[in-house]
């Protein structure tokens, strides 16, 4: 095959095999850096955007090893222009982290000074991102060897966790993950029992991770900004025949079951403010006065729900069973 004439065609032949480095299309020469000037010539083609970014979107890493021989920005923050998703891969050490990428790609670019403080455009951290794409389980290791979860405790708790494998979430609460400080999405325990069904891990695997997550100082009163505590989540998320082991795990580790979650309901004066009707506002008031209510009251009416009433509710027979034995 003769050099490749210019960077169009070689993405076209790295498309129709994608298991080949540029490197390896030019069998002729084996002259990657007439690629590379090639690439110069043909930036426009690409929108603007640098060779660096194109060599690691093709996996090559003979191709970012002859970059860095030359001058390039290790750091550069790609544009709108240079790349439609450049909020969530902002840099290419971001974009390095993204599908099945050479790990030694990204081991390349960090000791080519890459910025691994460097957040997106929605404050996430490399790590964040890395756990994104959980079965990448070589470069979450790297990270955490480099100190990441240090710098980014809360990394763990801002994503989907419990897609992750019990390996990684064991190495990342080893290393110092946060369970409880950050209170945007909620909580670790939390969010993993509403997902939990969510996920491909085996009942076993789930159960396992709750378990790690519970033993490891996750917080089993946390209350949702719906007001559930994590016991009536169990009555809502988990499984019917699974919900009394979790429930004993769960109080043997101070989950409170004599939470009670306040349900509040708006005044029913207030409900002619969405009626159009001049005479159905009339009949509802009529109606009310009627049967007794109070028109006239001024502040919320609140009811209560106990963690008895979500499994009353939710529950399975046993786990009622057991939860109502142990709030006597």
């Amino acid at each position: 095959m003769e050099i490749l004439e210019n960077v169009c065609r070689a993405e076209q032949l790295v498309n129709e095999e994608p298991t080949m480095t540029v490197i390896e299309l030019d069998s002729k020469d084996n002259n990657i850096e007439d690629v590379i000037e090639k690439m110069k010539t043909y930036e426009n083609v690409y929108y603007g955007q640098s060779y660096l970014k194109k060599a690691i979107e093709w996996n090559s890493l003979e191709m970012v090893k002859l970059i860095f021989k030359q001058k390039t920005d290790v750091n550069h923050k790609y544009t709108d222009e240079e790349y439609c998703l450049n909020d969530m891969y902002p840099t290419p050490l971001f974009l390095s982290i993204r599908g099945d990428k050479d790990i030694e790609i990204v081991k390349l670019l960090i000791k080519n000074g890459a910025n691994l403080k460097d957040k997106d455009s929605k404050g996430n951290s490399v790590l964040y991102t890395s756990l994104m794409y959980e079965k990448r389980i070589d470069i979450i290791k790297l990270f955490v060897d480099l100190g990441l979860v240090e710098e980014d405790p809360n990394a763990f708790q801002n994503i989907n966790n419990i897609r992750l494998s019990y390996e990684i979430i064991k190495l990342l609460i080893d290393n110092g993950a946060a369970l409880n400080t950050d209170k945007i999405y909620g909580s670790v325990l939390s969010d993993s029992i509403m997902s939990i069904n969510e996920c491909h891990h085996t009942r076993d695997e789930k159960f396992k991770i709750i378990k790690l997550l519970v033993e490891n100082g996750a917080d089993v009163n946390f209350i949702s900004k719906d007001g559930f505590s994590i016991l009536q989540e169990v009555a809502k998320y988990i499984p019917k025949d699974e919900q009394k082991k979790y429930c004993e795990l769960l109080i043997k580790h101070g989950a409170n079951v004599h939470y009670k979650r306040k349900i509040t309901t708006q005044p029913f004066l207030y409900v002619n403010m969405f009626l159009k009707n001049e005479e159905t506002t009339r009949n509802l008031i009529k109606y009310l006065e009627i049967n007794d209510f109070e028109i006239n009251f001024k502040g919320d009416r609140d009811t209560k729900e106990s963690v008895i009433d979500s499994f009353t509710k939710y529950g399975s027979e046993d786990a009622f069973e057991y939860i109502k034995v142990q709030a006597c």
